[in-house]
């Protein structure tokens, strides 16, 4: 497993934009691969290179869930926090839906 870290000058992101990659649409264990976030002016992704390590991915995002700053904002809340919840054992409150605004416009 590895994990990036990248710093944005000039970016301040209030809360957490969170994105999630995943072998399917629907949540299983061991299935999510990529966990991203963007807080304040940095980056991580976390990144599983093996099954095993798809699960060490999980228990990380369940160690790190509760510290996010707050508010959470993801591009398809409810796919994303399946696969939160799925992850942590718990349900994952996504605060905001970034798809909400592009939905508006392309309806």
């Amino acid at each position: 497993m590895q994990t990036l870290h990248f710093n944005l000058q000039g970016v301040a992101v209030e809360g957490t934009i969170i994105d999630v990659e995943t072998v399917s649409l629907h949540p299983k264990p061991n299935g999510m691969f990529t966990f991203g976030t963007l807080s304040g002016s940095e980056i991580r992704i976390v990144q599983a290179e093996t099954q095993d390590d798809c699960s060490e991915l999980a228990e990380e995002l369940n160690r790190a869930w509760n510290t996010l700053p707050r508010p959470i904002y993801a591009y398809n809340r409810q796919f994303v926090a399946g696969w939160l919840s799925q992850a942590i054992g718990a349900e994952a409150h996504i605060d905001r839906d970034t798809m909400d605004h592009w939905k508006a416009v392309a309806d």
